[in-house]
């Protein structure tokens, strides 16, 4: 083999090595997940999203009332061993509309469009192709959350609205879908028909009982001008 073909050949073995060294490194944090404002778990993941006009400026989506602005935020995925890894700030929080920016930090992160669904025997991982929000009274919908992971349910009402505190937060979808306490800010979504697909239709914003509320996608998205991240 001649000089030159070694060379060549060890330059490619040596860019091999970079790209798997970069898959090793990078951290995988889907949709559901556990989010905390220290080690301990307060809430979950919704989505990622990019800056419309900076699209290098990448955050994940979560409820508002989560976390205060400022607050450093740890990421901790279903089933795990107790550790947890700081992912970036909270940059801003929406009160009226209930969700929070977090700005990853973290160049480890990589900011995957899936929704984590462990518990199912053939779509283990969801991929969020679409944006478009369910429209009728009775359609199916579905969350993914820490604590109570994904749990579905029907549509029961649009524009509906309920009072935290001092704080009246307006134009939920109203579901009958069941979530627990730290389910909140997790993705809400609807199927497609090939099952492993799914449409975004907002995050969790809250539930009592057999009701939970849900923060439309596109509120989110034209309010903090944001793209969402999708395949």
């Amino acid at each position: 083999m001649s000089r030159e073909s070694l060379n060549t050949l060890n330059h490619r073995k040596e860019i091999r090595n970079n790209v798997i060294s970069t898959r090793m490194l990078s951290t995988r944090m889907l949709g559901g997940e556990g989010l905390g404002g220290s080690p301990l778990m307060s809430c979950s993941m919704g989505f990622f999203a990019r800056n419309v006009t900076a699209e290098n400026l990448i955050y994940a989506v979560t409820a508002g009332h989560c976390f205060g602005n400022s607050f450093i935020v740890y990421h901790r995925p279903w089933n795990n061993d107790g550790n947890s890894t700081s992912i970036g700030i909270v940059e801003s929080v929406n009160k009226p509309c209930d969700y929070g920016l977090i700005r990853v930090t973290d160049e480890n992160i990589d900011p995957l469009p899936i929704i984590r669904n462990t518990d199912s025997k053939l779509f283990k991982e969801l991929l969020i192709n679409s944006d478009v929000s369910v429209s009728s009274i009775g359609a199916h919908l579905c969350k993914s959350g820490y604590f109570s992971f994904v749990t579905c349910g029907r549509v029961r009402a649009f524009d509906g609205f309920h009072k935290v505190s001092d704080t009246t937060l307006e134009h939920s979808i109203i579901t009958d879908v069941i979530t627990v306490k730290g389910d909140s800010g997790g993705p809400v979504f609807s199927y497609s028909p090939d099952l492993h697909m799914v449409s975004l239709n907002g995050i969790v914003r809250g539930g009592v009982k057999d009701a939970t509320t849900v923060v439309p996608l596109k509120d989110i998205l034209d309010d903090a001008k944001l793209v969402l991240v999708k395949i």
